[in-house]
């Protein structure tokens, strides 16, 4: 290429280089990239911190929620042993060992036994007008409530309203099975029997034993009865039972066992 005059001739080494100084940039660019791909990521980052902080702020932690109810729960059974208990305005001591101990024993003694009144009610006086009436009627023994035929003859002589004018026995025989019998025909007696007596009888129909109301019998322990055995072989005179009379009632007391 011709010179022109007056223009300096120029190194053509500069304009080499300027290619390469452009091609250098570049890279300062790709470096420059990266630096601003990370401020993003960066700022993110910030902001999901800052988001998240006020989640975990916000919701208190599991020990704290564990409290809250703990506490709640001591406040419900305070407030129900004061309903059970806070009115009536009197708390009872503890119960020491000895009392324990005292309240067992109490407790490990037996009851007496209730002994239940009996009223063994016969009838009125009205009906035993005349001497030799009699009627049957159940005896119950007051403490077994065991029921037991038994009778109450009137007796001659004496004042109706008199308890001694009446005589009453259990028909359960003392030694036998058998269910005494009262007979009031004289003659009766004295046929089935062989007794002559002229006046009613109490016999024995299993074993033929005959015991007269009007006479007095011994016993074992050289005590009296009223029925002493006349015939047979019945040992003792019939089981007697107490007669007591209130206002117009004939009354049934204890009877021998």
């Amino acid at each position: 290429m011709p010179q022109i005059p007056g223009l300096a001739k120029e190194d053509p080494q500069p304009q080499a280089q300027q290619p390469q100084q452009k091609a250098q940039q570049p890279p300062q660019k790709a470096q420059q990239a990266p630096q601003q791909q990370q401020q993003p990521q960066k700022q993110q980052q910030q902001q999901t911190q800052q988001t998240i902080a006020p989640d975990a702020a916000s919701h208190p932690p599991r020990m704290w929620s564990i409290l809250v109810v703990a506490a709640f729960l001591v406040s419900a059974a305070s407030g129900a042993w004061w309903i059970l208990h806070g009115r009536s305005g009197v708390v009872a001591p503890p119960q020491t060992a000895t009392d324990a101990s005292a309240t067992a024993a109490a407790d490990a003694v037996p009851e007496p036994p209730v002994t239940r009144t009996v009223s063994n009610e016969i009838g009125t006086i009205s009906e035993f007008p005349k001497a030799w009436d009699a009627k049957k009627f159940t005896y119950s023994q007051p403490l077994t409530r065991e029921q037991i035929p038994a009778m109450v003859v009137r007796l001659p002589g004496g004042s109706a309203r008199s308890a001694a004018a009446y005589w009453g026995i259990l028909l359960q025989t003392p030694l036998g099975r058998c269910e005494l019998q009262y007979v009031s025909d004289a003659k009766s007696i004295a046929k089935q029997f062989g007794v002559d007596s002229g006046h009613p009888m109490v016999v024995d129909p299993c074993d033929g034993s005959v015991y007269d109301p009007l006479r007095m019998g011994t016993l074992g322990d050289g005590s009296w009865a009223r029925g002493e055995l006349v015939k047979g072989n019945g040992g003792r005179p019939p089981l007697g039972i107490e007669i007591h009379i209130k206002g117009n009632e004939l009354i049934a007391g204890q009877a021998e066992q």
